[in-house]
Protein backbone atom coordinates (compact mmCIF):
# COMPACT_ATOMS: atom_id res chain seq x y z
CA UNK A 1 0.00 0.00 0.00
CA UNK A 2 1.30 3.34 -0.89
CA UNK A 3 2.16 5.88 2.03
CA UNK A 4 -0.12 8.47 0.70
CA UNK A 5 -3.15 5.29 1.40
CA UNK A 6 -1.69 4.43 4.72
CA UNK A 7 -1.99 8.15 6.35
CA UNK A 8 -5.47 8.42 4.47
CA UNK A 9 -6.75 5.24 6.15
CA UNK A 10 -5.22 6.38 9.36
CA UNK A 11 -7.02 9.69 8.73
CA UNK A 12 -10.51 8.09 8.38
CA UNK A 13 -10.39 5.47 11.14
CA UNK A 14 -11.76 7.83 13.62
CA UNK A 15 -14.62 8.73 11.79
CA UNK A 16 -15.46 4.86 10.64
CA UNK A 17 -15.08 3.14 13.81
CA UNK A 18 -16.54 5.87 16.10
CA UNK A 19 -17.57 3.47 18.70
CA UNK A 20 -13.76 3.48 19.52
CA UNK A 21 -13.07 6.82 18.94
CA UNK A 22 -15.99 7.59 21.60
CA UNK A 23 -14.45 5.37 24.28
CA UNK A 24 -10.97 6.83 23.54
CA UNK A 25 -12.95 10.72 23.61
CA UNK A 26 -14.15 9.54 27.37
CA UNK A 27 -10.45 9.31 28.19
CA UNK A 28 -9.69 12.29 26.94
CA UNK A 29 -12.18 14.29 28.24
CA UNK A 30 -11.66 13.52 31.81
CA UNK A 31 -7.73 14.74 31.15
CA UNK A 32 -8.86 17.22 29.84
CA UNK A 33 -10.61 18.23 32.87
CA UNK A 34 -8.00 17.12 35.00
CA UNK A 35 -5.74 19.41 33.07
CA UNK A 36 -8.11 22.45 33.44
CA UNK A 37 -8.57 21.81 37.22
CA UNK A 38 -4.59 22.50 37.70
CA UNK A 39 -5.19 25.61 35.96
CA UNK A 40 -6.90 26.89 38.91
CA UNK A 41 -5.11 27.41 42.96
CA UNK A 42 -5.83 23.41 44.07
CA UNK A 43 -2.78 23.78 45.84
CA UNK A 44 0.80 22.40 45.47
CA UNK A 45 -0.66 18.89 46.95
CA UNK A 46 -4.09 19.30 44.79
CA UNK A 47 -1.51 19.42 41.90
CA UNK A 48 0.46 16.40 42.67
CA UNK A 49 -3.01 14.42 43.32
CA UNK A 50 -4.39 15.39 39.68
CA UNK A 51 -1.25 15.19 38.05
CA UNK A 52 -1.46 11.23 39.26
CA UNK A 53 -4.86 10.71 38.30
CA UNK A 54 -3.87 12.25 35.45
CA UNK A 55 -1.14 10.04 34.25
CA UNK A 56 -3.40 7.09 35.31
CA UNK A 57 -5.50 8.04 32.52
CA UNK A 58 -2.80 8.66 30.42
CA UNK A 59 -1.24 5.12 30.77
CA UNK A 60 -4.83 4.21 30.38
CA UNK A 61 -5.49 6.12 26.67
CA UNK A 62 -1.62 4.01 25.98
CA UNK A 63 -3.19 1.08 26.79
CA UNK A 64 -6.09 1.33 24.92
CA UNK A 65 -4.47 1.78 22.00
CA UNK A 66 -2.24 -0.93 22.46
CA UNK A 67 -5.29 -2.84 22.36
CA UNK A 68 -6.82 -1.20 19.46
CA UNK A 69 -3.34 -1.71 17.56
CA UNK A 70 -2.65 -5.15 18.45
CA UNK A 71 -6.54 -5.80 17.09
CA UNK A 72 -5.66 -4.07 13.65
CA UNK A 73 -2.17 -5.91 13.41
CA UNK A 74 -3.63 -9.75 13.96
CA UNK A 75 -6.97 -8.86 12.16
CA UNK A 76 -9.29 -9.05 15.20
CA UNK A 77 -11.41 -6.22 15.86
CA UNK A 78 -13.56 -7.65 18.30
CA UNK A 79 -14.22 -5.52 21.28
CA UNK A 80 -11.68 -2.79 20.32
CA UNK A 81 -14.78 -0.21 21.30
CA UNK A 82 -14.56 -1.58 24.56
CA UNK A 83 -11.61 -0.26 27.35
CA UNK A 84 -10.19 -3.37 30.01
CA UNK A 85 -9.36 -1.67 32.30
CA UNK A 86 -7.01 -3.75 34.14
CA UNK A 87 -5.67 -4.96 30.57
CA UNK A 88 -5.77 -1.46 29.22
CA UNK A 89 -3.92 -0.28 32.30
CA UNK A 90 -0.80 -3.09 32.11
CA UNK A 91 -0.61 -2.70 28.75
CA UNK A 92 0.29 1.66 29.54
CA UNK A 93 2.39 1.02 31.64
CA UNK A 94 4.59 -1.36 29.36
CA UNK A 95 3.96 0.93 26.67
CA UNK A 96 5.58 4.06 28.93
CA UNK A 97 8.23 1.96 29.51
CA UNK A 98 9.32 0.77 25.87
CA UNK A 99 8.97 4.10 24.97
CA UNK A 100 10.95 5.65 27.99
CA UNK A 101 13.73 3.14 27.20
CA UNK A 102 14.01 4.42 23.81
CA UNK A 103 14.11 7.80 24.96
CA UNK A 104 16.50 7.52 27.64
CA UNK A 105 19.05 5.36 25.05
CA UNK A 106 20.51 8.80 22.88
CA UNK A 107 20.95 10.57 26.33
CA UNK A 108 23.29 8.32 28.08
CA UNK A 109 25.05 7.71 24.81
CA UNK A 110 25.39 11.39 24.29
CA UNK A 111 26.53 11.47 28.22
CA UNK A 112 29.04 8.95 28.14
CA UNK A 113 30.42 10.98 24.78
CA UNK A 114 30.55 13.87 26.94
CA UNK A 115 32.48 12.42 29.89
CA UNK A 116 34.90 10.77 27.22
CA UNK A 117 35.25 14.43 25.48
CA UNK A 118 35.75 16.10 28.63
CA UNK A 119 33.04 18.77 28.26
CA UNK A 120 31.99 19.18 31.51
CA UNK A 121 35.93 20.11 32.23
CA UNK A 122 36.16 22.25 29.16
CA UNK A 123 33.18 24.06 31.07
CA UNK A 124 34.55 24.06 34.46
CA UNK A 125 38.03 25.56 33.05
CA UNK A 126 35.61 28.31 30.74
CA UNK A 127 34.08 29.51 33.69
CA UNK A 128 37.23 29.25 36.25
CA UNK A 129 38.97 31.43 33.81
CA UNK A 130 36.07 33.49 32.80
CA UNK A 131 35.58 34.31 36.70
CA UNK A 132 38.94 36.32 37.04
CA UNK A 133 37.54 39.01 34.91
CA UNK A 134 35.56 42.03 35.80
CA UNK A 135 32.98 42.20 33.19
CA UNK A 136 31.38 40.31 30.91
CA UNK A 137 32.68 40.85 27.58
CA UNK A 138 36.75 41.02 29.42
CA UNK A 139 36.21 37.81 31.05
CA UNK A 140 35.30 36.04 27.74
CA UNK A 141 37.80 37.89 26.21
CA UNK A 142 40.22 36.10 28.34
CA UNK A 143 39.26 32.63 27.48
CA UNK A 144 42.14 31.15 25.04
CA UNK A 145 40.79 30.84 21.74
CA UNK A 146 41.91 27.29 21.51
CA UNK A 147 40.02 26.58 24.46
CA UNK A 148 37.06 28.00 23.06
CA UNK A 149 37.34 26.45 19.87
CA UNK A 150 37.92 22.85 21.64
CA UNK A 151 34.90 23.22 23.97
CA UNK A 152 32.60 24.50 20.81
CA UNK A 153 33.68 21.88 18.58
CA UNK A 154 32.77 19.46 20.97
CA UNK A 155 29.47 20.57 21.37
CA UNK A 156 28.72 20.99 17.80
CA UNK A 157 29.96 16.86 17.23
CA UNK A 158 27.98 15.64 20.17
CA UNK A 159 24.97 18.13 19.41
CA UNK A 160 25.43 16.35 15.83
CA UNK A 161 25.61 12.72 17.43
CA UNK A 162 22.68 13.25 19.54
CA UNK A 163 20.47 14.13 16.86
CA UNK A 164 21.29 11.37 14.81
CA UNK A 165 20.76 9.16 17.52
CA UNK A 166 17.29 10.71 18.95
CA UNK A 167 16.37 10.42 15.18
CA UNK A 168 17.28 6.31 15.34
CA UNK A 169 15.49 5.47 18.36
CA UNK A 170 12.31 7.22 17.10
CA UNK A 171 12.37 5.60 13.97
CA UNK A 172 13.22 2.20 16.01
CA UNK A 173 10.47 3.06 19.16
CA UNK A 174 7.51 3.39 16.25
CA UNK A 175 8.08 0.03 14.96
CA UNK A 176 9.28 -1.09 19.04
CA UNK A 177 5.31 -0.21 20.04
CA UNK A 178 3.87 -2.01 17.00
CA UNK A 179 5.69 -5.13 17.83
CA UNK A 180 4.69 -4.29 21.92
CA UNK A 181 1.44 -4.65 20.76
CA UNK A 182 2.09 -7.84 18.29
CA UNK A 183 3.93 -10.17 21.14
CA UNK A 184 2.68 -8.32 24.57
CA UNK A 185 6.29 -8.41 25.11
CA UNK A 186 8.60 -5.77 25.84
CA UNK A 187 11.61 -8.33 25.49
CA UNK A 188 10.83 -8.30 21.79
CA UNK A 189 9.52 -4.56 21.47
CA UNK A 190 13.59 -3.81 22.90
CA UNK A 191 14.47 -6.22 20.95
CA UNK A 192 16.67 -3.99 17.95
CA UNK A 193 17.59 -6.62 15.57
CA UNK A 194 13.95 -7.76 15.82
CA UNK A 195 12.82 -4.27 15.05
CA UNK A 196 15.60 -3.25 12.21
CA UNK A 197 14.72 -6.44 10.58
CA UNK A 198 11.18 -5.40 10.87
CA UNK A 199 11.72 -2.11 9.54
CA UNK A 200 13.91 -3.85 6.50
CA UNK A 201 11.13 -5.72 5.18
CA UNK A 202 8.89 -2.87 4.71
CA UNK A 203 11.81 -0.46 3.12
CA UNK A 204 13.90 2.40 5.07
CA UNK A 205 13.31 4.59 2.70
CA UNK A 206 8.96 3.94 2.44
CA UNK A 207 9.43 3.54 6.44
CA UNK A 208 11.30 7.22 6.70
CA UNK A 209 8.84 8.59 4.21
CA UNK A 210 5.63 6.98 6.13
CA UNK A 211 7.52 8.89 9.40
CA UNK A 212 7.91 12.43 7.79
CA UNK A 213 4.27 12.55 6.00
CA UNK A 214 3.13 11.42 9.85
CA UNK A 215 5.04 14.08 11.26
CA UNK A 216 3.62 16.87 8.92
CA UNK A 217 -0.16 15.39 9.98
CA UNK A 218 0.86 15.20 13.39
CA UNK A 219 2.13 19.10 13.35
CA UNK A 220 -1.12 20.05 11.88
CA UNK A 221 -3.29 18.44 14.39
CA UNK A 222 -1.11 19.96 17.05
CA UNK A 223 -1.50 23.34 15.33
CA UNK A 224 -5.42 22.50 15.58
CA UNK A 225 -5.19 21.39 18.86
CA UNK A 226 -3.44 24.25 20.34
CA UNK A 227 -5.74 26.83 18.44
CA UNK A 228 -8.93 24.92 20.25
CA UNK A 229 -6.99 25.23 23.36
CA UNK A 230 -6.80 28.93 23.18
CA UNK A 231 -11.37 28.53 23.94
CA UNK A 232 -11.86 30.33 27.30
CA UNK A 233 -12.30 27.83 29.93
CA UNK A 234 -13.39 24.47 28.14
CA UNK A 235 -10.72 24.58 25.59
CA UNK A 236 -8.22 22.72 27.05
CA UNK A 237 -11.35 19.86 27.33
CA UNK A 238 -12.57 20.25 23.84
CA UNK A 239 -8.64 20.03 22.44
CA UNK A 240 -8.27 16.77 24.74
CA UNK A 241 -11.99 15.12 23.52
CA UNK A 242 -11.55 15.60 20.27
CA UNK A 243 -8.39 16.26 18.99
CA UNK A 244 -6.11 14.29 21.62
CA UNK A 245 -8.30 11.39 21.05
CA UNK A 246 -8.51 11.45 17.14
CA UNK A 247 -4.29 12.28 17.36
CA UNK A 248 -3.63 8.82 19.39
CA UNK A 249 -6.05 7.51 16.76
CA UNK A 250 -4.11 8.21 14.06
CA UNK A 251 -0.96 7.47 15.22
CA UNK A 252 -1.89 3.88 16.19
CA UNK A 253 -3.95 3.42 13.02
CA UNK A 254 -0.91 4.59 11.00
CA UNK A 255 1.67 2.69 12.43
CA UNK A 256 -1.10 -0.78 12.01
CA UNK A 257 -0.94 0.04 8.41
CA UNK A 258 3.06 0.59 8.15
CA UNK A 259 3.54 -2.02 10.24
CA UNK A 260 1.79 -5.29 8.19
CA UNK A 261 2.62 -3.51 5.09
CA UNK A 262 5.62 -5.13 3.74
CA UNK A 263 7.08 -3.82 0.79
Amino acid sequence: MDVVDIIKNALRYSVENYKTWTMMAVIFFIIGILQTAMTYKVGDVGEIILGIIEFIFVLLALGYSLQILKGQINGSFIDNDMIRLEEDFIGGIKAIIVLFIYEIIPLVIVLILSAIAGISDQLTNIITISANGSEAAASLSAVPTNVMTTFMTSIVIISIIAFILYVICYLFSVIGFGKLAETNSMTEALNFREVSSKISSIGWGRYIVFIVATIIVLVILGLISTLVGYIPVVGVIIANTIVGSFTLLFITSAIAGIYDDIA
